[in-house]
């Protein structure tokens, strides 16, 4: 709902398209988030109504909701969800940083 208010506040054609692929390619980690933000792109590029500073706005307005939602709001409703001690959340990260690496 964010990104689609913000794209349609840039006027961008077919924005509910795109909120809508933003919401299904949020499941997929990292790679779906990634195309979903540079899906609108060639759209941009190609209005001649659009401005650089557009463009830049279209992708890191959706920047910010995601990294907002996926590391503030996200893990706090899931914390208080499933009543997870941090200490126990910690120790988990620790624990799978070392088996896996920095993909941990």
């Amino acid at each position: 709902l964010l990104v689609w208010c913000v794209l349609q506040s840039y006027q961008v054609d077919l924005s509910l398209s795109f909120a809508l692929i933003t919401f299904a390619f949020n499941y997929i980690p990292h790679i779906g988030y990634t195309m979903s933000v540079l899906a609108p792109l060639p759209l941009l590029f190609l209005d001649p109504t659009k401005s650089s500073t557009d463009v830049v706005a279209c992708v890191l307005w959706p920047m910010l909701i995601h990294q907002i939602f996926s590391s503030m709001l996200e893990p706090r409703l899931l914390a208080v969800s499933i009543n997870l001690n941090p200490v126990t959340a910690l120790a988990s990260l620790v624990f799978w940083s070392v088996c896996w690496g920095i993909l941990g």
